[in-house]
C-alpha cells in the first residue's frame, strides 16, 4: 500500500514568544485579514499597542480587544507587551 501526497500540505506555523493559543488556533489563521479577539497582558499600565482595538480593561496591565492576525507580529516583538492569549470560542452544550 502507497499513501499519496499529491494533494497534502503543510501550512508554516509561526515560532511567536508572546503568542499563546496553541498550534490547532495558529493554524486556523487563514488570511492577514483574519480578525481575532485577543487577551493582552502590558507592562506599562494603560498601554494599548498599535493595532489592538481595546474591548474591556480588566486592569491597568489586562485587557480584552481585537486585531488582525498580520498585526501578531508587530504584538510579539513589542517590548511592552508582556503575553498575548488569542481567544478561542467554545460550542454550547445544549
Amino acid at each position: 500500500m502507497s499513501l499519496d501526497f499529491t494533494n497534502f500540505q503543510t501550512t508554516a506555523i509561526p515560532n511567536y514568544r508572546k503568542i499563546k493559543g496553541g498550534s490547532s488556533i495558529l493554524s486556523s489563521i487563514t488570511s492577514e485579514n483574519q480578525e481575532l479577539e485577543i487577551i493582552v497582558r502590558v507592562n506599562e499600565d494603560n498601554y494599548v499597542p498599535g493595532g489592538v482595538n481595546l474591548r474591556n480593561r480588566l486592569s491597568p496591565c489586562l485587557f480584552t480587544g481585537t486585531t488582525y492576525s498580520a498585526e501578531l507580529h508587530n504584538l510579539d516583538n513589542d517590548p511592552r507587551v508582556a503575553s498575548v492569549s488569542l481567544s478561542q470560542r467554545l460550542r454550547t452544550i445544549g
